[in-house]
């Protein structure tokens, strides 16, 4: 009964995903492993570019495993993808959501990553205010 189970398990998980047109592995240097922003982001992106899928390691410390974003601009230039987060806590911020964008322009695959916590649970680092956390580097097909 357990290898039949298994055998289904393993059998929807192959055929039961969307399929992705793009996958990228973006890297942003000088980031700590327990801050707002990691070192690195991939993103899947799904055949009608409308969604994509992100992961990175506080995704993984959240949820386990990607998260849906979505697309918000795709154009020749650059495209850009939102998510969001509740209730992040990690090393001096603790905020109730977390909104995510991630730019990575086409040509040059540069990539600007951006997290914006409209309002902080704590006092560590001025509680109350929002607080915006920025750093800029590259996306790299994988």
């Amino acid at each position: 009964m357990k290898r039949v189970f298994l055998s289904s398990l393993l059998l929807v998980g192959l055929t039961g995903t969307a399929a992705f047109a793009e996958k990228w592995e973006c890297t942003f240097l000088g980031q700590r492993p327990d801050g707002v922003l990691r070192s690195q982001v991939f993103v899947d992106v799904n055949e009608g570019r409308a969604e994509a899928q992100v992961f990175d390691s506080l995704i993984n410390k959240m949820h386990g495993a990607p998260i849906s974003a979505r697309v918000s601009a795709d154009n020749e230039k650059r495209v850009t993808y939102k998510w969001s987060l509740k209730h992040v806590a990690v090393r001096r911020v603790e905020a109730a959501r977390v909104n995510f964008t991630l730019t990575h322009l086409k040509d040059t695959n540069r990539a600007a990553f951006f997290a914006i916590a409209p309002t902080l649970l704590n006092d560590r680092i001025g509680g109350g205010a929002g607080k915006t956390f920025t750093v800029a580097g590259s996306c790299a097909p994988r």
